[in-house]
C-alpha cells in the first residue's frame, strides 16, 4: 500500500453523503449500508409512463431517437423526487466534487452500457468517448467539469480512448428553457474543436442526466458534420418526467415529450 493511501485511512473520515454517518474507508459506494438500501429500492422503479421496468423501457425523447434510436445506455430514471439517496447524489455530482460519487456512476454507467453493446453485438472497443462539456461559468463556479469527469473515468474503465471534441460558451442554462428554445440554445452554446474527432468514426457521448435530448442533439450534429458515423448517447440518469393526473394527461404528457419534432433542426 503507497504512504499517501496509509496517511489518507489515518487522517481523512469518510462519511455518508445523505445521513453523514462515518463509513469504511474501504466502502466503494458512497453511502452507508442503510441508505444504500434505500438507494436501491428507489432506482427499482418502473417507467412512469410506459410501466416497464429500466432494462426493456424504450421510452425517449424525440431528439434522441434521430440520433440513434437503438443504442441509447442510461442507468436509472430520474423524476427529481423528494428523495435523499438519489437527490443527495446528483448535488454532490454537479455541484460537490467527490470521487467516490464518480467512481459510482461510472460503474454503474459501465454495466449498463457493455449489457447494451453486447445485446446489439456492438463491440465497444471501437468506440471512444468524447462528452458534454459544462459552461466555462460553471467550471470556474464549482472547480470541475462532471461530465468531463464521467468520461474520463468511464473511459478508463472501458479502457478505451477519451476526446474533447466541444467547447461550451452558452449564455442560458437548458433547465430554464422549453423542448424548442433548448435546441436553439444549444445549437449556438457548443463549438466544434476543430480536427478534433481525427480519424475515429465511432464515439460514446457521455453527460450526465438526458432529459429533452437537446443538447444531445446539438453536439451530435457537431459530430456527424465532422465525418463521424455513429454517436451513442451514454447518461447516467433518464429523466422520467413526473407524470401527474389521470390517464388523458399521461397520454398528453406523453406525446409532448416524446413525439414533438422542433423545428429549426433537420
Amino acid at each position: 500500500m503507497k504512504i499517501i493511501e496509509i496517511l489518507k485511512r489515518m487522517f481523512i473520515e469518510r462519511y455518508c453523503i445523505v445521513c453523514t454517518e462515518p463509513i469504511s474507508y474501504d466502502k466503494k459506494e458512497p453511502f452507508c449500508d442503510a441508505c444504500l438500501k434505500d438507494w436501491e429500492e428507489f432506482v427499482s422503479a418502473k417507467c412512469g409512463i410506459c410501466g416497464r421496468e429500466r432494462g426493456s423501457c424504450t421510452c425517449l425523447p424525440s431528439n434522441v431517437k434521430k440520433i440513434n434510436h437503438s443504442m441509447v445506455s442510461w442507468c436509472y430514471f430520474y423524476n427529481g423526487e423528494e428523495n435523499g439517496e438519489i437527490n443527495e447524489l446528483f448535488k454532490n455530482l454537479k455541484w460537490n466534487y467527490d470521487g467516490r460519487v464518480i467512481d459510482f456512476c461510472t460503474d454503474k454507467m459501465k454495466e449498463s452500457l457493455l449489457h447494451l453493446c453486447r445485446s446489439r453485438g456492438v463491440n465497444y472497443k471501437d468506440f471512444v468517448v468524447t462528452y458534454v462539456p459544462r459552461n466555462e461559468r460553471n467550471v470556474y463556479k464549482y472547480g470541475f467539469d462532471q461530465s468531463e469527469k464521467l468520461a474520463k473515468s468511464l473511459a478508463k474503465k472501458l479502457g478505451i480512448g477519451v476526446i474533447k471534441t466541444f467547447e461550451n460558451f452558452g449564455t442560458k442554462e437548458q433547465k430554464k428553457l422549453n423542448k424548442k428554445e433548448r435546441v436553439k440554445n444549444a445549437l449556438e452554446a457548443y463549438e466544434y474543436i476543430e480536427d478534433s474527432v481525427g480519424d475515429h468514426k465511432r464515439f460514446f457521448l457521455v453527460d450526465d442526466i438526458l432529459t429533452t435530448g437537446s443538447t444531445m442533439l446539438a453536439c451530435s450534429y457537431h459530430l456527424f458534420k465532422n465525418g463521424v458515423t455513429e454517436v451513442v448517447p451514454v447518461v447516467f440518469a433518464k429523466d422520467n418526467f413526473k407524470i401527474k393526473g389521470d390517464r388523458t394527461n399521461v397520454k398528453r404528457n406523453t406525446k409532448y415529450y416524446f413525439t414533438r419534432t422542433p423545428k429549426g433542426f433537420k
